[in-house]
């Protein structure tokens, strides 16, 4: 019996200290899951995309590019630990969000719906913001 509850406790921190190794860049090298483009900042979407998906922000010093990304416990069996969402301005009158996501591959519908759905939303808002009458490009 103690053996067991040493070998699960040991398990469970190499299954933590993996999943606290795993960066933004590492996320970033993944495959493009969807994209969308947008007419308006990509700072406005930014902060739109945000608090909906529950990310952290992080600004590139040397592009016009903002991620949204965290870490999503317990929903690796649905196809998801890990997401980025990187916005880049790429003209003066719009850009682009790209979904990334670990591990690559395929995931649930459900997670679809959690994590993309809002940044279209966000992208929508915008766009109707920046231009009326041209809507966002899905």
């Amino acid at each position: 019996m103690p053996t067991r509850i040493l070998s699960n406790t040991a398990i469970i921190a190499l299954a933590l200290l993996i999943g606290a190794c795993i960066n933004l860049e590492d996320i970033r090298r993944a495959e493009t899951v969807r994209k969308v483009t947008f007419t308006g900042s990509f700072e406005d979407v930014a902060l739109c995309v945000q608090p909906r998906v529950r990310g952290k922000l992080h600004r590139d010093p040397f592009r016009q590019e903002i991620s949204v990304y965290n870490s999503v416990k317990g929903l690796t069996n649905r196809g998801i630990s890990h997401f980025a969402m990187i916005i880049t301005q790429t003209d003066q009158y719009g850009g682009t969000v790209e979904w990334r996501k670990l591990p690559e591959g395929p995931m649930q519908e459900a997670m679809i719906a959690r994590f993309w759905y809002p940044v279209e939303d966000c992208v929508k808002e915008i766009s109707r913001q920046a231009d009326p009458e041209q809507s966002a490009t899905l």
